[in-house]
């Protein structure tokens, strides 16, 4: 059964404040969710950190992805919001739930 809702939460080398916030997320009362961390290619061993630390917890799910955020192409800006809509649309297609959080 999917769960109600999906909470996305984007992470670029943020080792130091992944983990706290998975797990205030972990702590609500409410249970009927995912959280799904998409990683953008960090390079400082966040995917790795909560990999190990979160992967016996049935609500989580992580996807590891090439850096696309820092790309040199950044500084065009026609193809900046093409690009932030791409993100959104994939995050709701790799979501299970019926609602999604970012």
């Amino acid at each position: 059964m999917e769960p109600f809702f999906t909470v996305v939460i984007p992470s670029y080398n943020r080792k130091t404040y992944i983990v706290p916030t998975i797990e205030s997320v972990l702590a609500q009362s409410f249970r009927d969710f995912e959280i799904l961390v998409i990683d953008d290619g960090s390079t400082d061993g966040t995917a790795e950190l909560i990999e190990e630390k979160f992967k016996d917890q049935k609500q989580f799910r992580q996807i590891r992805q090439k850096n696309s955020e820092r790309d040199v192409r950044c500084a065009d800006t026609i193809r900046r919001p093409r690009r932030a809509a791409r993100r959104r649309a994939r995050r709701a297609a790799l979501a299970h739930g019926r609602k999604i959080g970012a």
